[in-house]
């Protein structure tokens, strides 16, 4: 299923450190001290109002994988086209646990750690949907991955702004992936101010996912299509 190599399971992995990124990879790096007190702050705020995410792991699953049928849980997720923005939210932790995005084969990492993890490794060459997925369920199966297809235009302003971001601050990393596609195409309706989680962000991104007005799709690493759960704030597998 995922990498087994031995990675940190902190709960926010918003907040460690990358240095010497590739032009492929951007939106990471350290901040000073002032700045990541000030996201303690938000993210101690965002745990006491309770924010949670209304995605539940798929309980038949669970209980297969239980059973030793891992296949269940096997990555299968096709590779971002070059028109396509593919955002991933590991989900695996009260109000989430790191958000990051792909536009085309262009990796946003905002302050994560899978570049100074991956980098060195036998064989390894370039982030990819599928190899940046197994990375985040190291923390656990609660990992989705929403799809969205755009115009040539939309997806140039897109990559422009990953290929030009700057340092993100600590635990702010959700916050960075939404301004990156906000008010941009199917992404018109986010506005890109504001901390949020990344659970939060998955649930500002439900809207574009369901109903007959829907502009993208929300799948697990297996494939299989994302069901919210609800009437429920916050859910478990």
């Amino acid at each position: 299923m995922a990498n087994t190599q031995a990675h940190s399971t902190t709960p926010i992995t918003c907040g460690r450190v990358q240095r010497n990124l590739p032009a492929f990879v951007r939106g990471s790096g350290h901040a000073p001290l002032a700045l990541v007190a000030k996201s303690l702050l938000f993210v101690t705020l965002a745990v006491v109002a309770g924010c949670g995410s209304s995605y539940r792991y798929p309980d038949e699953l669970i209980a297969a994988g239980n059973k030793g049928d891992n296949t269940v849980h096997a990555v299968n997720l096709p590779e971002p086209a070059a028109d396509e923005v593919a955002i991933v939210i590991n989900n695996n932790a009260g109000f989430g646990t790191h958000a990051g995005l792909f536009v085309g084969a262009r990796l946003s990492d905002p302050a994560g750690n899978y570049w100074r993890e991956r980098h060195g490794e036998p064989g390894w060459e370039r982030p990819t949907l599928r190899d940046y997925v197994e990375h985040q369920m190291v923390d656990g199966l609660r990992v989705q991955i929403f799809r969205f297809r755009l115009n040539p235009t939309d997806i140039r302003i897109i990559d422009t702004r990953v290929a030009h971001a700057g340092i993100t601050v600590p635990l702010n990393c959700a916050a960075e992936v939404r301004a990156q596609v906000a008010n941009v195409g199917a992404f018109k309706a986010l506005n890109g101010k504001g901390w949020l989680s990344p659970s939060g962000l998955a649930e500002e991104l439900l809207p574009l996912i369901e109903g007959p007005g829907a502009v993208g799709t929300c799948v697990w690493p297996n494939g299989r299509p994302c069901r919210p759960v609800v009437n429920s704030a916050v859910a478990r597998p």
